[in-house]
C-alpha cells in the first residue's frame, strides 16, 4: 500500500466520522421538532385547551374553581342526587356528539336513572369555529323555556349524528334548528322560532359560557363533577363512560 492510498484511507475515515456525527445530531433535533410539534397540537374544537385523546381519562381536582351559576339551567336526575356534574357543551361540536353518542346515555341509565348523579347542562358555544353553535345554544335555552329542552338536546345531536355518523362537524344553521325543534312533540314552535329570530335568549347563552371560563373550562365538552363533600373533578373532553364511572364511585365510596 503506498503512502497516498493510505493518506487517501485516513481522509475517507475521517470524513465518515463527521459525516455520521452530522446525521446523528440532525436525527436529534429533528425528533426534538416533531415531540414540541406534537406537544403543540390541540384538537380541533377548542379554544385554549388541549382535549385529551379519549381512550386517556382525564379527570383532575380543580383548581381555585369560582362559584357555577346552574340556578337557571335545566337538570337532568334527582335533585338531591350526591354528585352533580355540569356539562359545558357546545352543539356543533363533534367531540360533544361523540361524548352524547358514546357515554351520555351509559351514565343516565347507571347513574342518572338510579339517583346519584344529577347532570346540569350549560351552554359553552365556540364561535369562532361552530358557526351554528350560538343559534343552536340560543334554541336551547329558549326550548327549556317551554320545558323540552332534554328532548332538543337529543334531537340536535341525533339529526347531526344522522347526517354525519362518521363522527365529523355538520355544517346546519337556523332552518335546520328551527326544522328539527317542529318535530318535538308539544313545543310551540311559533314562540320558539320567534325566540330565535330575536335572539332572546343570548344573554343567557353569554353568562352560561363566561361561567364555564371563570370555573377553568377551555374546551368542549368540559365537566365539573361536584361530589357529596364539595369536592370537585374535572373531566376533559369526549371521555369514554369508564372515565365517569371512576370518578362516580370513587365519590360515591
Amino acid at each position: 500500500m503506498t503512502e497516498h492510498v493510505e493518506k487517501g484511507l485516513q481522509i475517507l475515515a475521517v470524513a465518515i466520522v463527521v459525516s455520521t456525527i452530522i446525521f446523528s445530531f440532525a436525527l436529534l433535533n429533528a425528533a426534538g421538532t416533531v415531540a414540541g410539534g406534537l406537544s403543540q397540537i390541540k384538537v380541533a374544537g377548542n379554544t385554549g385547551g388541549t382535549i385529551q385523546p379519549t381512550n386517556t381519562p382525564q379527570a383532575t381536582p380543580s383548581a381555585a374553581p369560582g362559584v357555577l351559576k346552574t340556578q337557571n339551567a335545566p337538570v337532568q336526575g334527582d335533585a338531591n342526587a350526591k354528585i352533580t356534574m355540569v356539562e359545558f357543551s357546545d352543539f356543533q361540536c363533534p367531540f360533544c356528539r361523540l361524548f352524547y353518542v358514546n357515554s351520555y346515555g351509559q351514565i343516565k341509565k347507571d347513574y342518572v336513572d338510579t339517583g346519584k348523579v344529577k347532570v346540569i347542562y350549560m351552554n359553552f358555544p365556540l364561535d369562532s369555529i361552530h358557526p351554528a353553535a350560538r343559534d343552536s345554544a340560543i334554541g336551547a335555552v329558549c326550548a327549556h323555556q317551554q320545558g323540552k329542552f332534554w328532548e332538543y338536546h337529543n334531537k340536535l345531536f341525533d339529526e347531526q349524528q344522522e347526517l354525519n355518523p362518521q363522527g365529523n362537524t355538520v355544517n346546519y344553521g337556523a332552518t335546520e334548528i328551527k326544522a328539527w325543534t317542529a318535530e318535538i312533540t308539544g313545543i310551540d314552535t311559533a314562540v320558539f322560532n320567534d325566540c330565535l329570530d330575536k335572539k332572546k335568549t343570548d344573554a343567557i347563552v353569554q353568562a352560561e359560557l363566561e361561567n364555564g371560563v371563570e370555573n377553568g373550562i377551555t374546551g368542549t365538552p368540559g365537566f365539573i363533577i361536584v361530589g357529596p363533600n364539595g369536592q370537585r373533578q374535572t373531566i376533559s373532553g369526549a371521555q369514554p363512560y369508564s372515565a365517569f364511572k371512576s370518578v362516580f364511585d370513587a365519590m360515591l365510596a
